[in-house]
């Protein structure tokens, strides 16, 4: 995932980290190609989804958000 800023722009009130990582889901684990990890999507919530804000997840994959 690549996201792009500002210098000095915040999201939510929170400056974030250059680079965020994750392991990602054992392959014996996983139930779709492309899947992220849970903690991922929860982390990228929290960091543009305001309170009561609307998500628009066009692309849902397996619904993780859902």
């Amino acid at each position: 995932m690549v996201i792009g800023k500002r210098p000095g722009t915040k999201f939510n009130g929170k400056n974030i980290h250059n680079l965020i990582e994750y392991k990602s889901t054992s392959p014996q684990e996983r139930i779709h190609p492309t899947q992220k990890p849970v903690a991922v999507i929860e982390q990228m919530i929290e960091y543009f989804i305001k309170e009561q804000d609307l998500l628009l997840y066009p692309f849902a994959g397996i619904a993780t958000s859902v």
